[in-house]
């Protein structure tokens, strides 16, 4: 091979090594186009993943509600297995013109304080001595979390204050149709407590707070038939106010965890003091679309005395054989009245 052969040879040597180097240079790293290929799908990825997420997150939030809601139905079993009545709406001092002010209780609390031994805080009722504004424990301001619903992603837990320093809110109510005694009508006439006589008041005869009855003389349509606790939004109004608290106020039916208020033939709606006639009872009193807060209770988008359907329009509820179902908030008036009243000899519709 002569020199210009072997020069053209190696020429020819480098120059395919230099190919081979450019080949790999390019290789190495994604053109523009590429990259927004790849990002496109990316994000098409997310889009189809991300409901399918959210979806989850939410089944695995409605399961501890669930689970929570069965609690409360087993509390209030063992509760009228122990005592022989059924727990009340509320008990403790109220306020009396007669009296000159309010009347003093040693015993405060409502029905989700009362069935507290059997839902394991029984810790939490024997710290204040069975009352729950009592000094200095002060349990009213302790959050249960056995009480919140975490689809309810509002920020306020307490009403109207910081942590700690305020009565706490929860997501549950108990019908007052099954706790209280609406046979007894409305505890007050107006809504100023400063003319009303003594309405919240140990002897079952002086309030209707109070049912005073066990559950084979309430629920003759059946326990399966009759709802006893539901869901609600710990609080309907931007300044926290008027929120769902588990210790309760008496003076307040805008504060006490309950709904179906009023007359047990749904035509009468109860304001005890300073609540609010937003539909409490009948078919319309029906579960509230889920919304957003307002600066005032609304009857029509988020009241503290009505039930709310938060769980994709639906909401979890016990019934008095201790199951628990998902309510709709597109029930039927009647259908959801007849679940309401324990006793009114109605059949409820399917839901």
């Amino acid at each position: 091979m002569g020199l210009s052969q072997v020069g053209a040879h190696r020429e020819r040597h480098t120059e395919s090594e230099a190919n081979t180097m450019l080949l790999k240079t390019r290789s190495a790293g994604f053109t523009l186009v590429e990259l927004l290929v790849v990002i496109a799908i990316i994000g098409v990825l997310i889009g189809l993943l991300l409901p399918a997420v959210q979806a989850a997150r939410e089944a695995a939030r409605r399961t501890t509600c669930t689970n929570n809601v069965k609690q409360l139905a087993l509390a209030f079993q063992s509760y009228h297995d122990a005592l022989r009545r059924v727990p009340r709406v509320y008990y403790g001092h109220g306020h009396s013109a007669l009296a000159g002010g309010y009347i003093p209780r040693t015993k405060r609390g409502t029905a989700f304080w009362e069935i507290m031994p059997f839902n394991e805080n029984a810790r939490l009722f024997d710290s204040a001595n069975g009352d729950a504004f009592g000094v200095p424990a002060n349990p009213g301001v302790r959050q249960i979390p056995g009480y919140i619903c975490p689809t309810d992603m509002r920020s306020l837990v307490h009403a109207n204050l910081a942590i700690g320093t305020s009565a706490a809110l929860m997501n549950y109510a108990i019908n007052f149709q099954v706790a209280g005694r609406p046979e007894f009508g409305d505890n007050v006439v107006g809504t100023s407590c400063s003319t009303a006589a003594s309405y919240v008041n140990d002897d079952p005869a002086q309030t209707n707070f109070s049912a005073n009855t066990t559950m084979d003389r309430l629920f003759t349509d059946g326990t399966s038939k009759t709802l006893v606790f539901a869901e609600k939004y710990r609080v309907c109004r931007t300044d926290g106010f008027f929120g769902n608290t588990w210790c309760g106020a008496g003076w307040d039916a805008r504060f006490l965890p309950m709904f179906a208020f009023g007359s047990r033939n749904g035509v009468t709606s109860f304001v005890n003091c300073e609540g609010r006639d937003h539909n409490n009872v009948g078919p319309n009193s029906k579960p509230q679309r889920a919304g957003e807060m307002v600066p005032v209770l609304d009857v029509n988008i988020c009241s503290s005395m009505r039930t709310q359907a938060f769980h994709s329009g639906s909401m979890m509820a016990s019934f008095g054989d201790g199951s628990v179902r998902a309510i709709r908030e597109d029930i039927d008036g009647q259908t959801w009245w007849a679940l309401c009243t324990p006793k009114a000899g109605d059949k409820p519709g399917e839901f």
